[in-house]
């Protein structure tokens, strides 16, 4: 399967109707592997949570069985969200759940007091133009969480690829770890709480981030076993040509698995309007990029196509 078809809708329709992915799965982490870490950030039980690219994770569940009572959930494929909606048809008080485009969130200005990005970027890395796509989506991020709100986020990418990615916007970056998630337990590697200031330009942030790597799943984690009971599938970065930089290969369980967990929080008095011009910019540099870019691409398939007319000719 191409890396690039983890980013199209059809292929998630697909798999969430009656293939790899049918039945609930947890990308990268549990509610148990994360519990601890959350309720610290979000100790009110009524806070308005919001979870992007839930997929069918048991994840959400298990956090709304722990008590947080205002929660929505939104996927783009229909066929999950419709599955979800029924798995809780006959609960009171169920999740929100709700279709959703992640550039383009139907929600108002400041929403909700938590988004919880669970794997969801590495995903979006594997879209057609993914660096605005994924630049698009923090926009949204950012707008519809409330002044003092949390967005956490949870990846196999790097510190210095998330920091890039969240730079340019009205939020301060209050820890930044590497965590090891092993059999249902999250263990620290390394930790930052200096709470960087990310509201700066986006002209700051690295021009390519496809060569970022992180822990990538090998052959013998293919070989170990068979049996989907005694492996977990996570998203690893891969050096790549393709538009997709995401992976997704199978870890056993039995292995620890490293992730970077951030957490950002947007700054009490909103955003300045210096960020909005800073989001202006970002956007234009990232459609100049993407310009750019295609250039590329045209020019190297005409060279291509004119060395293999001289190789027939010769």
């Amino acid at each position: 399967m191409p890396q690039e078809a983890f980013g199209t809708l059809d292929y998630w329709n697909e798999e969430f109707e009656a293939g790899e992915f049918a039945e609930p799965f947890d990308w990268l982490a549990s509610w148990e592997d994360l519990e601890v870490a959350v309720t610290a950030l979000v100790p009110c039980k009524d806070a308005r949570v919001l979870i992007p690219g839930c997929g069918n994770a048991p994840f959400q569940l298990d956090m709304h069985q722990a008590g947080y009572s205002q929660m929505v959930c939104g996927d783009y494929s229909e066929v999950v969200i419709q599955q979800m909606r029924a798995s809780q048809a006959t609960q009171a008080g169920a999740i929100q759940w709700d279709v959703m485009d992640v550039a383009r969130m139907p929600y108002e200005n400041d929403a909700f007091d938590a988004v919880i990005d669970k794997s969801l970027m590495d995903c979006l890395r594997c879209c057609e133009d993914a660096t605005n796509i994924i630049s698009r989506y923090l926009d949204e991020a950012f707008r519809v969480l409330a002044p003092g709100g949390v967005f956490i986020a949870v990846s196999m990418h790097t510190e210095g690829s998330l920091r890039a990615v969240l730079h340019g916007r009205g939020w301060k970056v209050a820890k930044m770890e590497r965590i090891i998630l092993a059999n249902g337990k999250a263990e620290p590697v390394e930790c930052h709480d200096s709470v960087a200031d990310l509201s700066g330009s986006a002209d700051d942030s690295p021009d390519d981030l496809s060569g970022t790597t992180s822990t990538v799943a090998t052959a013998e984690d293919h070989e170990d076993s068979s049996d989907d009971q005694h492996h977990r599938r996570s998203p690893a970065v891969v050096a790549s040509e393709a538009s997709c930089s995401v992976g997704f290969g199978i870890v056993p369980k039995q292995r620890k698995v490293v992730v970077t967990m951030c957490v950002c929080v947007k700054q009490e008095e909103g955003c300045p309007v210096e960020c909005s011009d800073s989001a202006a910019k970002r956007r234009s540099m990232l459609a100049k990029r993407s310009k750019r870019n295609e250039r590329r691409k045209v020019k190297k398939a005409e060279a291509g196509f004119e060395q293999a007319n001289q190789d027939k000719i010769g």
